[in-house]
C-alpha cells in the first residue's frame, strides 16, 4: 500500500498531561504509521495552543506556516500552525 500524506489527532485529559504519556503513544503510532508507506506527516495546531506546538517540535517536526482562519472553532475562524515530517527525515 502506498499513502503518500497522512494526518492523526490526539486528545488527552489535562490530569494525564506532561507525563510523557502522549509523546510514547504518537511516536509508537508515527513508526506504525511509516511502515505503511506515507510520504508526509502533517500536524496542524491552532494558533495559540504552545504546548501542542512544543510537542509537534520535540517529534523533529517542520514548521511550515499559519494556515489563516483555517479552523473554526467556539464559533469563530481561529489561525492554524503547520507542521509536517518527510518521511526521508525518520530518524
Amino acid at each position: 500500500m502506498n499513502v503518500l500524506n497522512a494526518s492523526m489527532d490526539y486528545y488527552l485529559l489535562n490530569q494525564f498531561w506532561r507525563g510523557g504519556i502522549a509523546a510514547e503513544a504518537v511516536k509508537l503510532a508515527l513508526a506504525h504509521c511509516w511502515d505503511i508507506g506515507p510520504h508526509r506527516m502533517e500536524a496542524t495546531i491552532e494558533g495559540d495552543n504552545l504546548p501542542s506546538i512544543q510537542f509537534a517540535e520535540k517529534l523533529g517536526m517542520v514548521y511550515e506556516g499559519v494556515r489563516r482562519e483555517g479552523a473554526f472553532i467556539n464559533g469563530a475562524w481561529r489561525d492554524s500552525r503547520v507542521y509536517s515530517k518527510l518521511v526521508g527525515e525518520i530518524v
